[in-house]
């Protein structure tokens, strides 16, 4: 990374002591994601609607329990120090997220997507309000997400390093100057925001509708180009299916993409006593036999050691590449987590 030798070169960063575990301006890899902080900002808008409220409340819930938020590790600002845990780094509970949105240009996305948007500039400045990392940041169309939230995901290590291990030789920091700045605008936005929710008792839910909205578009996006990535790949690879001709093409790509989830009965919410030890549909005798599976994900144990023997299915009759479509889109979900903003 290169230094930054603009009008804010002066910046510096802010004071180091052995007591202090975490230095305000330090900048960390989190796999957290963007609708954490989103989440929080809504649950902190006084929504009147009590159902959209827990809608929201119960989609937060939802991804707080994930595994994995998101496959993406991204930087995050720490906004205060922090003494020495017993546990390295565990957590923080004053942090800022960073964003690039994806390359999505800023006006297309939800209202409060651009109104917490603070952004970080590489190698240029302008009259614009945005800030500036030491050494100049790594990644183009970048912004803080300016709200101050604690995050439960553990922090991993300093910025730029992705892997846990001795960090990096010249981290990334925020300057005293630029966590200034980082600062003033979420105390600035926050204010507004609670302004303009004061004003207008329908605008939090206004928000809160959209963010659902563009959260359920975006999961089914990426869900839908998982799978074709994976269907795409085993079948280069020279990977077949065995089984009755009238499957669509299109359920042969949600079977192989099933593969990939080798066990659709994960440890948490969805896991049951009988069907937790299904490997994968390779287990089952026919794909005729694995879509009974799907649609009744109860109705399948061992017969001894190792043979599976099917129940009865207890689900009404179903078209058969639709349950193998939704019941593969629901396990990617839940089990990855989304390759979100």
């Amino acid at each position: 990374m290169s230094a930054w030798t603009g009008p804010h070169a002066g910046d510096k960063p802010c004071p180091r002591n052995n007591n202090t575990d975490l230095i305000a301006g330090d900048v960390y890899s989190i796999q957290e994601s963007i609708y954490a902080a989103i989440f929080d900002i809504l649950h902190n808008s006084n929504i009147a609607d009590r159902h959209l409220y827990a809608r929201c409340k119960e989609a937060a819930r939802r991804l707080q329990l994930r595994e994995k938020a998101t496959k993406k590790i991204r930087p995050c600002v720490v906004m205060r120090n922090q003494a020495p845990t017993v546990h390295r780094a565990k957590d923080c509970d004053r942090i800022c997220l960073t964003t690039s949105w994806e390359k999505t240009a800023l006006t297309d996305l939800p209202e409060l997507f651009q109104f917490f948007s603070f952004a970080i500039f590489r190698d240029r400045c302008d009259d614009s309000e945005h800030c500036h990392s030491l050494p100049a940041w790594d990644i183009d169309n970048a912004f803080v997400f300016a709200w101050v939230f604690r995050s439960e995901r553990p922090l991993i290590n300093q910025w730029p390093e992705r892997q846990r291990g001795d960090p990096p030789e010249n981290p990334c920091v925020f300057g005293q100057n630029a966590l200034e700045e980082i600062q003033n605008v979420c105390d600035a936005k926050k204010a507004e925001w609670d302004a303009k929710c004061k004003e207008d008792p329908e605008y939090a839910a206004r928000n809160a509708r959209a963010c659902l909205k563009h959260m359920k578009a975006r999961e089914k996006e990426l869900a839908k180009a998982e799978m074709a990535a994976t269907g795409a790949s085993l079948h280069s690879a020279g990977t077949g299916l065995t089984g009755k001709t009238a499957f669509s093409r299109n359920t042969h790509a949600s079977v192989l993409s099933a593969q990939s989830y080798q066990s659709f009965h994960s440890n948490g919410t969805y896991r049951s006593g009988r069907g937790a030890d299904c490997k994968n549909w390779r287990d089952f005798g026919s794909l005729t036999d694995a879509a009974g599976a799907f649609k009744d994900p109860e109705g399948f144990i061992f017969a001894g050691s190792s043979k599976l023997k099917l129940w009865k299915p207890t689900w009404r009759d179903a078209d058969e590449p639709l349950v193998i479509s939704v019941a593969n889109n629901k396990y990617a979900i839940l089990r990855r987590g989304s390759r979100d903003h």
